[in-house]
């Protein structure tokens, strides 16, 4: 009786482990990477430093003013212009 020989699974090659980032791309594709993760933190610290944080409440205006500048009314649109200085 010959034995089967099997071979030892630690013999095998093994698959590479799975690499990072950094070893997948090219070093283009890394800079834009690292660029545009670079332009995304600057653009959320903008972001927060400036609109992040309520208005005061001196700087708020009525609903009405803001529909009224928005969305003109049909007779405001049929009011006469104001006279222009023609060239």
């Amino acid at each position: 009786m010959s034995k089967s020989v099997r071979p030892d699974l630690t013999d095998r090659p093994t698959l590479p482990q799975r690499q990072g980032l950094r070893g997948r791309l090219s070093p283009l594709g890394r800079d834009i990477a690292m660029i545009l993760v670079i332009k995304f933190a600057v653009l959320a610290g903008l972001w927060w430093l400036f609109f992040s944080h309520p208005v005061a409440r001196h700087m708020s205006v009525e609903p009405q003013r803001v529909d009224a500048q928005l969305f003109p009314s049909q007779g405001a649109a049929l009011a006469p212009e104001a006279p222009r200085a023609d060239r």
